[in-house]
């Protein structure tokens, strides 16, 4: 069931970093994501065109998702996957998998980029859940437009002391922009981090395909009067 109280802004422990982009929303929902009707998004009604990389196939395989900085991570006494993604909601993450990012300058990043020969064009909406990373470390969250430009950051205080699995500190975050949505980013000043649930839809066609499709209503429009 889609939770309701999941909140189109950024609240109590999420700040903005700097400036963001006039038509941008950032997304945060200060209570545990435990499972895909947790987000936001519609993810699986009628009409829905969003993807959701779990990696429970042990792979980054939905189309046009790119991932930078990390890699897979299989179950084990350490991993935190989403809580329902073993099939329970216990309270335990050590049976899924995830996406974990443990090095880079300053910290660990991970960087997730859209595809737009793939899709067709670009996300207006993405997400990912924190499952985990370091108690004493900062954790910020960015968005790319799509020119590669910064969209705007926010920034995070999300570790706590428990590394083995548990559920109870995974985070919704996401962003919003009617421009579309090239690539986002996680990092974090120290230790390590770990995602899950990359989700990304409402595609908006890219220029090209635009045109396309313009081209091909006109080509309709001039078949129906022929035949009128």
């Amino acid at each position: 069931m889609k939770r309701e109280s999941a909140c189109c802004a950024v609240i109590l422990v999420g700040a903005l970093a700097g400036p963001v982009m006039a038509g941008v929303t950032f997304i945060f929902d200060d209570t545990p994501y435990l499972e895909p009707g947790d987000s936001p998004f519609d993810l699986s009604g009628p009409g829905s065109d969003f993807f959701l990389e779990d990696f429970e196939d042990g792979l980054l395989n939905t189309p046009g998702l790119l991932g930078f900085g990390g890699e897979i991570r299989f179950p084990s006494n350490f991993t935190d996957s989403v809580d329902a993604d073993d099939g329970l909601i216990d309270g335990f993450g050590l049976d899924g998998h995830n996406y974990w990012a443990f090095f880079g300058l300053g910290g660990p990043v991970a960087r997730f980029e859209f595809d737009p020969k793939v899709l067709g064009g670009l996300p207006r909406s993405v997400g990912v859940v924190w499952t985990d990373g370091n108690t004493f470390a900062t954790t910020f969250f960015e968005a790319f437009g799509p020119n590669g430009e910064s969209l705007g950051v926010t920034v995070h205080l999300l570790g706590d002391d428990k590394h083995q699995g548990a559920t109870d500190e995974d985070r919704f975050l996401g962003v919003t922009f009617q421009g579309g949505i090239s690539a986002i980013e996680v990092r974090a000043t120290l230790g390590r981090i770990e995602l899950d649930h990359v989700q990304y839809g409402d595609i908006i066609p890219a220029p090209g395909v635009l045109a396309l499709l313009g081209l091909s209503g006109l080509l309709s429009g001039r078949s129906r009067r022929r035949l009128a």
